[in-house]
């Protein structure tokens, strides 16, 4: 069936010149970098440092010259009004301190937890050897500091906690060379004495671009850490590989190999909650391109036995999925755990821009895809920022400019995706819902033009398929250029309570 025109026009006739809707989930937080072109958008959730009883968060800014050029920053925000907390920066020109920020278990019993903050050009034992510096919450004062070894560069980033690995009753990290030298350390995080060494199979294999911590899948009591090797080469050719080892002893645990040539996997990893229901928490691993060499894609693992569960590709002809991933902990409340990818998002009009893929790790359907008008985003682990038991997602967004921002979306229990999010005359709009309960009734309602209140049920009465899903599509008709709708969609839950998606705001052009 061909989708039908979307509205009569004259529903628009009173509502010309009014503000403009928003698109996307609900922005709890948004906090701009108080220093210009600083590059401030990477975010970490980093507990309640100030004692308000709020999440705070804490940004890297790499560009910040405050001290010297390029030397870098990292600032501690207040989760309830953005205001700056602490500030720590670098020492020397082009240091890049604020390449990687994050959170780090209370290490000195206070209650709080730290920060740590890496500067990957930072030369304390050689010329762009790298240093990490972990700073004590609520105070600042610097607890540890670990300078790079002398023979290698980078040292810093990816990086980041996994557990007491040495058993002397502090959290230990985990710190990668930025790919140089197929190097990860595990450092002290008493002293920053080097606990092991791991090394990838050398010849340029880039073993340490991604790296992070995942649950203890050998039973040791620490958990383990989930390595990229992106160029990693076999006899198919750079297929790309990503490895399950142990922080303890060095020993390979498990090996995903990329499937066929110029896949790149191993290019990101992140660490996710339960995926298939089985009790165990699972792990994702990127690739930098699909089976028909087009755009990224993702390859979900089984945590308890390490078989692939799921390979996401491009969700649509509009979609260009990228390599940076994170687990975005539970967004709907269903239980299992979800993550997001950034990528590039294309109109119909063959205009792109960044875009954050809110995945469903039950479904591995699209939620939702969150678009600013900047060029580039930051993923950070979600947490349950506004205490209503959904997770919510911080995202580092990034201009031409080198000005960067930090916003904190929502989660939801209904989730509403609209595609395209401008579109003209004559395109096709696509309405997506998810999570909704199966053969359940949903209604999609346009709620708002140009900025004033409207209600109108759009296609009456639905139902939920068995995944939880509803989709409508419709024919842009003549006549919405320059107006902007909001939509949204209501269904009841699984207990029979009414429940409502965010709106998601479309711009007709």
């Amino acid at each position: 069936m061909s989708p039908r025109p979307l509205l009569a026009l004259s529903v628009f006739g009173s509502f010309l010149g009014l503000a403009a809707s928003a698109r996307g989930q609900r922005v709890l937080l948004e906090v701009k970098s108080p220093v210009p072109a600083a590059d401030a958008c990477s975010p970490v959730f980093i507990g309640d440092w100030d004692g308000d009883g709020v999440e705070d968060v804490a940004i890297g800014a790499v560009r910040d010259s405050t001290v010297a050029n390029l030397a870098g920053a990292a600032r501690v925000h207040s989760g309830a009004d953005g205001s700056v907390l602490a500030a720590f920066y670098g020492t020397n020109a082009v240091d890049y301190f604020g390449g990687a920020v994050a959170r780090m278990p209370d290490m000195n019993g206070d209650g709080v937890d730290e920060l740590a903050v890496s500067a990957i050009y930072a030369d304390n034992s050689g010329t762009d050897t790298g240093s990490v510096f972990v700073y004590a919450g609520r105070t600042g004062t610097l607890l540890l500091q670990a300078d790079g070894p002398s023979y290698i560069k980078f040292f810093g980033a990816p990086m980041g906690p996994i557990d007491d690995v040495d058993g002397d009753g502090i959290c230990d990290l985990f710190v990668s060379h930025l790919g140089a030298g197929d190097l990860v350390d595990v450092i002290s995080g008493a002293d920053g004495s080097e606990i092991t060494a791991i090394k990838g199979g050398g010849g340029g294999d880039e073993f340490g671009y991604a790296a992070c911590a995942i649950h203890d899948v050998d039973g040791d009591g620490v958990k383990d850490l989930l390595i990229g090797a992106k160029h990693y080469q076999n006899s198919v050719g750079l297929v790309g590989a990503a490895y399950v080892v142990s922080p303890v002893s060095g020993t390979v645990l498990r090996s995903h190999f990329g499937a066929h040539y110029f896949e790149v996997h191993g290019a990101g990893t992140a660490a996710v909650r339960d995926l298939d229901g089985d009790g165990v928490d699972d792990y994702v691993v990127t690739s930098k391109y699909d089976d028909n060499l087009v755009a990224g894609m993702v390859r979900v693992y089984s945590g308890a036995t390490g078989n692939a569960i799921g390979k996401i590709t491009n969700f649509d002809k509009r979609t260009y999925l990228e390599t940076q991933v994170t687990g975005a902990g539970d967004v709907n409340g269903d239980g299992f755990g979800d993550f997001a990818v950034s990528g590039m998002w294309w109109d119909d009009q063959n205009v792109g821009q960044p875009a954050a893929f809110l995945i469903s790790g039950k479904t591995q359907l699209l939620l939702d895809r969150i678009e600013t008008v900047d060029v580039g985003f930051v993923l950070s682990p979600a947490i349950d920022f506004d205490k209503d038991g959904f997770d919510d997602l911080a995202v580092g967004i990034i201009d031409s400019a080198f000005d960067g921002k930090v916003r904190v979306y929502s989660g939801d229990d209904l989730w509403l995706n609209a595609t395209s999010s401008r579109p003209v005359a004559g395109d096709t709009l696509d309405f997506a819902v998810r999570e909704g309960p199966a053969a359940g009734p949903v209604v999609l309602v346009l709620e708002d033009v140009d900025g004033t209140p409207y209600f109108q049920v759009v296609n009456g009465l639905g139902l939920f398929d068995v995944t939880g899903g509803y989709a409508y599509s419709a024919v842009v008709p003549k006549g919405l250029a320059g107006h902007d709708m909001t939509f949204k969609a209501y269904a009841h839950d699984a207990s029979g309570h009414l429940i409502k998606s965010s709106g998601q705001g479309v711009h007709f052009k």
